[in-house]
């Protein structure tokens, strides 16, 4: 077995290699390792990180098949771990409309709503954002930090193998994935159909599932499958209670600290990687907090028990911590 991607987050491994006809094999492993702000790993792990992601996104890969909606998951292949279907990474250069078995160079987004601390909001902001894509008014410019509810989900992409990835029309989406126009339409009404089933079960376990994501592979046969993973605590964003039950949480902690503003400062002077400020290791009370909402968000999502040492805290108690950590601070 290969190691064919060590992420900041997660592994992949390659059992079988994919050719144009064939899927291959591949085994992703989901560390307990962390990354905020494109930082990479951070300095400390969380102990039941990966089990809980890797959990949850078998859980949703079960949901989608039993909906009708073709994924590349094969098995749990213990702790962490689970066994895909691997198709080939190409690059722009490499991909025609006729290729096949191979990754989508996209993230396909989907949007029940708009957070204050997310990265629409903040284009909707400095107007680099149509309002009128997202069924606001054209003037719309959000100015008091609430979440802004849409009248209905929206789709909409960005690229993934670039330097840095841009948000991008139809258009280019077409053109850089060499797919045509009735396979977008397809792929976004499985975001959509995605995007509703997590909807739909969270909301019965008092989470409100504001955005989320799905990549997606061709099949030899050009037929789409959701791939990578799905509507896991790092990929979604997840509410409850008005808080956020995600990676959120994290970001926010680092903002909290400052160490956020030190980071867009030092980048900003072209401060040279190796000599910006390190970030900070999260202080006692707020890691175990981070944890346990890990391993509580795989309960609630899963529905089935953590089972692996003790039972973590109900979503209710986390939130009364979780509102006493920021009232101190």
């Amino acid at each position: 077995m290969k190691l064919v991607n060590r992420g900041s987050v997660k592994d992949f491994y390659m059992e079988k290699e994919p050719t144009e006809d064939t899927f291959g094999v591949g085994v992703f492993e989901f560390t307990n390792d962390y990354s905020v702000f494109d930082w990479g790993k951070m300095p400390q792990t969380i102990p039941d990180k990966g089990e809980a992601l890797k959990r949850e996104s078998a859980h949703w890969f079960g949901r989608l098949e039993e909906n009708g909606i073709r994924t590349h998951f094969i098995e749990d292949a213990g702790w962490s771990k689970m066994r895909v279907h691997a198709s080939r990474k190409l690059g722009y250069g490499d991909i025609k409309t006729d290729t096949s078995n191979y990754m989508l160079p996209l993230e396909i987004i989907f949007r029940n709503e708009i957070s204050p601390v997310g990265s629409l909001y903040r284009r909707l902001r400095d107007g680099s954002a149509n309002p009128r894509r997202y069924g606001l008014p054209e003037n719309f410019k959000p100015e008091d930090g609430r979440m802004i509810t849409l009248s209905e989900p929206i789709v909409e992409f960005s690229t993934k193998i670039e330097e840095h990835d841009r948000y991008i029309d139809d258009d280019e989406a077409i053109r850089i994935s060499g797919i045509s126009d009735d396979e977008i339409a397809e792929i976004k009404s499985i975001a959509l159909k995605v995007n509703q089933i997590v909807t739909d079960d969270v909301r019965k376990r008092g989470l409100d599932h504001v955005d989320g994501k799905i990549e997606v592979m061709l099949s030899p046969d050009r037929e789409p499958y959701v791939a990578d993973t799905v509507g896991t605590s790092d990929e979604d964003r997840f509410l409850y209670d008005g808080m956020d039950f995600s990676k959120q949480m994290i970001r926010d902690h680092y903002i909290r600290m400052g160490w956020y503003d030190t980071l867009t400062r030092e980048r900003s002077e072209k401060v040279p990687r190796d000599r910006q400020t390190n970030p900070p290791p999260m202080d006692e009370g707020y890691y175990a907090l981070v944890n346990n909402t890990y391993k509580a968000m795989c309960v609630a999502i899963t529905g089935k028990k953590w089972n692996s040492g003790e039972e973590p805290p109900s979503l209710e108690e986390i939130a009364s911590e979780y509102k006493r950590i920021i009232g101190k601070v």
